[in-house]
């Protein structure tokens, strides 16, 4: 289980003398073994309660990166579900909302393997002692996953209105310049 918390880890660094704590980033630890290195992809997905993927994660692109050698592996979710598409950047974190306390599932996948474990996110205590409700953070949740998709929208416009440029004549790309 998880904690839903913010707070600062030096910014990934660590600790920068013996006596300062090291803090773990804030999300959900996965730990896996795989006895050998698997062929292919590994995949690691989060699901929420109804099984519905959330933010997926591979071997072979994006970051963070699962790991695919023999051994021991930790894979640090950072709550967030995934952010806008289409470029521009995700900034920190996923770059999308943080989920909201509830369960949740982990799925790791490795060739023809596949397993599922849940967990719970839990509101931070702190938070629910200053009155926030759980309700409160759906709603929350609903209106950034509204806005997240806006962004997507508008990013996919204006790809669309860049390509229409590039191919348009004269007068044609004069309007599509004021769009």
């Amino acid at each position: 289980d998880a904690y839903r918390m913010r707070y600062s880890t030096r910014f990934g660094f660590g600790p920068q003398s013996p006596d300062e704590p090291e803090y773990i980033p804030p999300g959900a630890i996965v730990d896996y073994y795989f006895g050998q290195a698997p062929t292919g992809p590994v995949t690691l997905q989060i699901l929420d309660a109804q099984g519905a993927v959330i933010r997926s994660f591979s071997s072979e692109a994006g970051r963070p990166r699962v790991e695919t050698t023999a051994g021991m592996h930790r894979f640090l979710w950072d709550l967030a579900y995934a952010g806008p598409g289409g470029g521009g950047g995700a900034g920190r974190r996923g770059g999308g909302p943080l989920a909201t306390p509830g369960l949740y599932q982990v799925r790791l996948s490795a060739g023809g393997w596949t397993d599922t474990k849940s967990f719970h996110v839990l509101i931070d205590p702190r938070v629910a002692k200053d009155g926030v409700t759980q309700a409160d953070l759906d709603a929350q949740l609903a209106l950034s996953l509204k806005v997240r998709d806006a962004i997507s929208e508008a990013r996919a416009a204006l790809a669309r209105v860049r390509a229409a440029e590039q191919t348009a004549g004269t007068a044609s790309r004069a309007r599509l310049e004021i769009i």
